[in-house]
């Protein structure tokens, strides 16, 4: 299946990031929240990267300015903001980037379900939850998958690609195929706690979180430690405030209750 239009649930930055992804790729795309306020967010950081990266082209001197210009302007004028469901009855893929609460994600995938052709696929952004609950709410589960980007998602070239137990193997490849579309590099998995990324990330983030909490370790001194050995581009407390405490919290309570101690949740997180 060939994506002529996306659409993107859930505003904000994330959501910008990942229109502008989209858009960058000449694919036209919907940006949905609830509040006009996240919408305009979403659509300021979509210009913002945009802009950015041509700015990066102009001073390679790859690009004029006024072919920057243009460009700017053609790659924002394939971004819709909105906050109902006018626009999502010709897409062909939502991702879903709404907060990392299941009761939420359900109650918009029920209507995703409704709003969207039949033949469209509902992905999802979550970095931890299930897709086969995701799925549920729907009367298409074969059509639901995961879509996990990185943050930033203009930038990191990673998607992990989530089936659950009723994702059809179709629906995995059109997935895959439209990541390679917007230029990421797809990897696939079944669904398992935390994926692929967030349990290696976070089992390695908690044995440095148990230290500094037994030890009474430096914070700041442990994230400039950890981004000057280049073992990561940045230390893991630092990594909480870029991600946000409520989501870190999450995602690290949860493998902590699939995994057991191993994943070691932090107490100032809680």
């Amino acid at each position: 299946m060939y994506v002529f239009k996306a659409a993107v649930l859930g505003g904000g930055t994330m959501g910008g990031e990942i229109a502008q992804t989209i858009a960058a790729a000449d694919i036209p795309v919907v940006v949905k929240d609830i509040e006009q306020e996240f919408v305009d967010a979403a659509v300021e950081k979509s210009r913002e990267v945009t802009k950015s990266q041509l700015d990066k082209l102009v001073s390679k001197e790859k690009l004029t300015q006024e072919q920057a210009d243009a460009r700017l302007e053609e790659v924002m004028g394939l971004i819709t903001p909105t906050t109902g469901y006018e626009e999502f009855g010709g897409v062909d893929i939502v991702i879903e980037a709404v907060p990392e609460k299941m009761e939420i994600k359900k109650s918009v995938y029920a209507e995703l379900d409704e709003a969207t052709p039949g033949h469209a696929i509902l992905a999802s952004n979550t970095s931890s939850l299930s897709i086969e609950e995701i799925g549920s709410a729907t009367l298409r589960p074969d059509k639901v998958v995961g879509f996990h980007f990185f943050y930033p998602a203009s930038v990191m070239p990673l998607v992990e690609i989530i089936s659950g137990d009723q994702t059809s193997r179709e629906t995995v490849t059109a997935a895959f195929n439209f990541a390679q579309a917007i230029r990421k590099q797809p990897i696939t998995c079944r669904e398992v706690p935390g994926f692929v990324v967030n349990r290696i990330l976070n089992s390695a983030a908690g044995e440095i979180w148990r230290q500094q909490e037994e030890k009474g370790l430096s914070i700041k001194k442990i994230d400039e430690g950890v981004a000057e050995s280049n073992v990561s581009p940045m230390g893991p407390f630092v990594l909480i405030d870029m991600l946000g405490m409520d989501t870190v919290l999450h995602v690290a309570e949860y493998l902590n209750e699939s995994y057991g101690d191993s994943f070691y949740v932090h107490k100032g997180m809680q």
